[in-house]
């Protein structure tokens, strides 16, 4: 399973990447691959790129506003988020995917980073959910 943002890119090699990773890999129930970051134009990059190994602890990493993956840089393997419980909340208004990737971490699901391309491109400067991060009702939920 792979999450992607309705506004983000995808590279056109983007899953056979991935599978063909984790298919190399059976014992990983999944993976991290490099998301690189653009304004307007895909030719302008600006960075940062996640999905590359950051920090020693990326539990730690994460409940100190560290993000060293996230949902657009991942692949998982259904069977393993079924068999583990680890589920989407919904009533999350913000920051659902950190909370997914906690989640995953807390269960003991094997990961790794992948040392391909980068091949997810996450817009930033965009109206959205990202904008409203700080708002009383996404802390609230």
């Amino acid at each position: 399973m792979c999450f992607f943002d309705a506004d983000d890119l995808v590279a056109p090699y983007c899953f056979d990447q991935r599978v063909r990773f984790m298919d190399d890999h059976p014992e990983l129930e999944n993976a991290s691959f490099p998301l690189m970051a653009f304004r307007d134009d895909i030719h302008e990059e600006c960075g940062p790129v996640f999905g590359v190994k950051t920090f020693e602890d990326d539990l730690e990493a994460m409940l100190n506003h560290n993000v060293p993956f996230n949902s657009g840089t991942d692949i998982y393997r259904r069977e393993c988020l079924i068999a583990r419980n680890v589920r989407w909340d919904e009533n999350i208004k913000s920051k659902q995917d950190v909370d997914f990737n906690i989640q995953m971490l807390l269960s003991g699901m094997v990961h790794a980073f992948a040392d391909g391309k980068a091949d997810y491109f996450y817009r930033v400067g965009r109206a959205g959910v990202a904008k409203s991060i700080a708002s009383k009702k996404s802390f609230d939920s």
